[in-house]
């Protein structure tokens, strides 16, 4: 598994599983990886979906969780449609360091952000930008 900043970070199992599967850079054997989705806010009345994926201390996204993340949004994206679901995409939050709660500085898919507009976007009201990977052929 990928080796991160400290064990602070996982729960009792995520930390089991860095422990005991197969380490994701290593050659022989290697390339499996494991990732959390932070957030699906799905609006089950108004029939919309999104993914949003926290990001503290200015942190961004790795390679591997970016190759996660572009399939689960093909798969959103494509069959979202088939449940009568409007998919509104994938979101990246990032909060700058220090900060572990809506403020100043904070960006969605790199663009700043203010709370206001923040919570029009997870509220389904208006969205904020583009989804992070709307630039990838789906």
């Amino acid at each position: 598994m990928r080796k991160v900043n400290g064990p602070s970070c996982f729960t009792p199992f995520g930390l089991w599983m860095r422990e005991f599967l197969r380490d994701s850079n290593n050659c022989e054997g290697g390339g499996l990886t494991a990732t959390n989705i932070d957030y699906v806010l799905h609006d089950y009345q108004n029939k919309k979906i999104m993914i949003l994926e926290e990001k503290t201390k200015g942190g961004i996204i790795h390679y591997a969780q970016s190759e996660t993340f572009k399939i689960l949004d093909k798969i959103l994206y494509k069959y979202a449609k088939k449940f009568n679901l409007d998919y509104w995409g994938f979101y990246v939050l990032q909060f700058p360091p220090g900060k572990e709660l809506p403020c100043a500085g904070m960006r969605l898919n790199w663009n700043e952000i203010t709370t206001e507009q923040l919570i029009k976007h997870m509220n389904f009201e208006e969205k904020f930008n583009d989804s992070l990977y709307i630039m990838y052929p789906r």
